[in-house]
């Protein structure tokens, strides 16, 4: 395949006495196979659509990890227009992308040989380079189609999912949490106004200094959302690359609005058109620059006075233009507030049957970066080796592990060991289901209960609504209301890749568990070749059913690779089957539930 792309060496030809042309001038020489040219057209594919703007960028936790790939210079660079500008999807990629190419001729060098299948110079299609298969879903064309139309993760493995059916309207707030305003990315950066610098300006006026940084009254706009209340972001860039980018997080609200927040026909007047999605396109690890791409490419429409709103939010963005952005953005909360007063918001989302993962992901990150984030280097406080290592298990696996153990609404789940509650989050929030946490360490504990009141008040911002979710700082094998919970939990999810010492423990946990419950662990509770026999039918792993799968990379925090997990599902059937063939079996009668003092 490489000698076919090679470039070709021409040489001046000469003639010998017998009048033919030869590449030497020696015609004694003995004759060698001539390379014949043979020009053939190929047709580049046209490359994947420009993704939306990149997701906040969440700070590397604490734990060893392999550095990111995806990181990029953190001064802006001033992108071109793109000449043939295409939709984009709702999620952004870490490959590199490039607008269609038009079609362009090679040369190759194909060998004389009596193996050739055509030695005539007629033009032939060039082989076809092997292309990586993804999955795409049908263009929608109405709301209920987008809302259930399947989200592809390129991750080396997962299935695709589609969404989790539930109604996800918004519930009204509690008393005390009405009272609690959510943190606003401007509060965020003021937290660490030296590491930002200034992006945009006044192009029409060069003196005017209302667009610069300002470490007491930084630039800053107001962003209208679907559900209550705005927020606002200032106009700033960060100086270092892993740190949270406002401008960045902005466009991906906006896009997100317009995409799922809205039907079609209306978010077209802001010039939004959909684009199928793939799995090239929607890899949920894209930290790209913090400059935005463009985050979608407006319908042709009829010449109008004003360019549409994304249109021009994309154009002030590129050029650094301060007041034509703002300017853009004062339109897009204009309109959006028309629709709001007019009930077109609240329909729509009253007809979603599920939270598409792009959105789940997004409102993690606003809320994980505004209260994690300032405190992250508090959860490298721990002894290593120890059980108290903390690492996070990412929102990819949580996806999986979500469909793979059928979580929904009326269900509930725990997190032995919840860390700051992002699968706690990610649980209610995409599954609708009850979820709860416990987590034994302070600092983590205290942030995960300060997430997850962030994230009621900014549900509420969105317009959405989840399941009940609580996370608590306690001992897992000594709580009370942890033994209440796991008398009625479906899912329980165990991070124990860090020690075994544990195992043994929270084992005798799970005899509380229903028949059908799941617990999810990457490491197994059942040891290889079990069987129940005298001697282990009183042994907790008598009642659980192993099943052993892979997780990928980009699924865990403290690691680049791959790894294995299992789904242990309580079944006491085999173990019942056991007591009546052995009524004596072990010397006692088998205790199927423990009890506590």
């Amino acid at each position: 395949m490489d000698k076919l792309f090679q470039p070709l060496v021409k040489r001046k030809p000469t003639s010998n006495p017998s009048g033919s042309t030869s590449s030497t001038g020696a015609s004694s020489a003995p004759s060698r196979p001539v390379a014949k040219v043979v020009t053939v057209t190929k047709r580049i594919a046209k490359a994947a659509p420009p993704p939306p703007p990149p997701p906040i960028r969440r700070p590397p936790p604490p734990t060893k990890a392999a550095p990111s790939k995806a990181g990029t210079p953190s001064s802006p660079a001033k992108r071109k227009r793109p000449s043939s500008p295409a939709p984009a999807s709702s999620s952004s990629s870490p490959r590199a992308h490039s607008s269609p190419m038009p079609t362009k001729k090679r040369r190759a060098v194909v060998a004389d040989s009596s193996e050739s299948e055509s030695e005539s110079d007629d033009e032939q299609p060039a082989p076809r380079r092997r292309q990586r298969s993804s999955t795409r879903a049908s263009s929608p064309g109405t709301a209920d189609e987008r809302t259930t139309r399947q989200s592809s993760l390129d991750l080396g493995g997962w299935s695709v999912h589609g969404v989790v059916e539930r109604n996800v309207t918004s519930r009204p707030l509690q008393p005390g949490d009405k009272q609690r305003k959510p943190a606003s990315a401007k509060e965020l950066v003021m937290l660490e106004i030296d590491r930002y610098d200034t992006y945009f300006k006044d192009l029409d006026d060069p003196k005017n200094k209302a667009f610069e940084w300002d470490r007491i009254s930084p630039p800053f706009v107001e962003v209208l959302y679907p559900g209550e209340g705005s927020e606002e972001f200032p106009l700033l860039f960060p100086k270092d690359k892993d740190g949270y980018a406002p401008l960045s997080d902005l466009m991906t609200t906006i896009h997100l609005i317009l995409s799922h927040f809205l039907p079609l026909t209306h978010s077209a007047l802001f010039g939004f058109s959909p684009a199928p999605l793939s799995s090239s396109t929607r890899s949920p690890f894209a930290f790209l620059s913090p400059t935005p791409t463009p985050a979608s490419t407006p319908p042709p429409t009829a010449p109008s006075a004003e360019p549409p709103v994304l249109r021009a939010l994309q154009k002030a963005l590129n050029r650094r233009d301060g007041p034509g952005f703002r300017a853009a953005l004062e339109r897009f909360n204009r309109l959006l507030g028309e629709m709001k007063e007019q009930g077109v918001v609240r329909r729509h989302v009253d007809g979603l049957k599920g939270m598409e993962e792009s959105v789940v992901r997004h409102i993690g990150e606003q809320c994980y970066q505004r209260t994690v984030g300032p405190r992250v280097k508090e959860l490298s406080n721990y002894t290593a080796f120890s059980s108290n290592v903390y690492g996070e298990i990412l929102p990819p696996f949580v996806s999986h592990i979500i469909h793979t153990t059928a979580l929904g609404p009326g269900k509930t789940f725990i997190d032995l060991g919840s860390g700051v509650g992002n699968v706690v989050h990610q649980v209610a929030l995409e599954a609708g289901a009850e979820a709860w946490g416990v987590e034994q360490m302070d600092a983590p504990a205290s942030m995960a209960t300060r997430q997850l009141r962030e994230a009621k008040v900014r549900w509420c911002m969105w317009g959405v609504g989840g399941g009940d979710m609580r996370c608590r700082l306690g001992d897992m094998c000594e709580e009370q209301w942890v033994a209440d919970v796991l008398k009625r939990a479906d899912v329980v999810l165990v991070n124990n890749s860090f020690t075994s010492t544990l195992n043994e423990r929270l084992s005798l946990l799970f005899l509380d568990l229903p028949d059908g419950a799941q617990v999810v662990s990457l490491r197994p509770f059942v040891p290889p070749h079990f069987r129940i026999t005298d001697a282990t039918v009183h042994s907790p792993t008598a009642i659980l059913q192993p099943v052993k799968g892979r997780y990928y990379p980009g699924s865990v925090s403290w690691g680049d690779g791959g790894g294995d997990y299992y789904i242990q599902k309580v079944d006491r059937t085999k173990l019942r089957a056991y007591l009546e063939r052995h009524p004596n079996g072990g010397g006692g009668p088998v205790r199927e539930s423990r009890r506590r003092g």
